[in-house]
């Protein structure tokens, strides 16, 4: 990839801020974002446009069982990820916008849905980007 564009995304993709429970790191929002990527890969997402749904919650817990995970609630990296400065929030007119317990109740009630940048989202349309960051993705959080 000499993609100067997919570079810079791969560096900031292998720097997300994990959390941490009890000592054990939790690979949360990696996996998020390979399911994200994998969403992306089998048309089921196709717009830049990642509503909080039954779709984006259960192919979320699928990934985290086959990588052997502790199960996270899709809340937590959904809203949490925003933290990245790749991940961000449409929020609903009047929402509050800030909390520091996030939960799925919150999201519904805030936030319209979540978009990646739009050099990400277009880097995402070509699928040997997408086996790209994928392959790091799995070498830096998940072996």
């Amino acid at each position: 990839m000499k993609n100067i564009k997919v570079e810079i995304y791969t560096d900031i993709l292998l720097q997300i801020k994990r959390g941490n429970h009890r000592g054990k790191i939790i690979n949360a929002k990696p996996l998020f974002i390979l399911n994200l990527i994998e969403l992306v890969e089998k048309s089921i997402i196709t717009t830049n446009c990642f509503y909080f749904n039954d779709v984006l919650s259960k192919s979320f817990e699928d990934i985290q069982k086959r990588y052997n995970q502790n199960i996270s609630p899709m809340y937590y990296p959904y809203y949490y990820l925003a933290t990245q400065n790749f991940w961000h929030h449409k929020y609903k007119i009047n929402s509050t916008k800030k909390t520091q317990y996030p939960s799925a109740k919150f999201i519904k009630d805030n936030i319209e849905y979540a978009y990646l940048d739009n050099a990400l989202w277009d880097l995402l349309q070509d699928v040997e980007t997408r086996e790209y960051f994928k392959e790091r993705i799995i070498n830096a959080y998940l072996q």
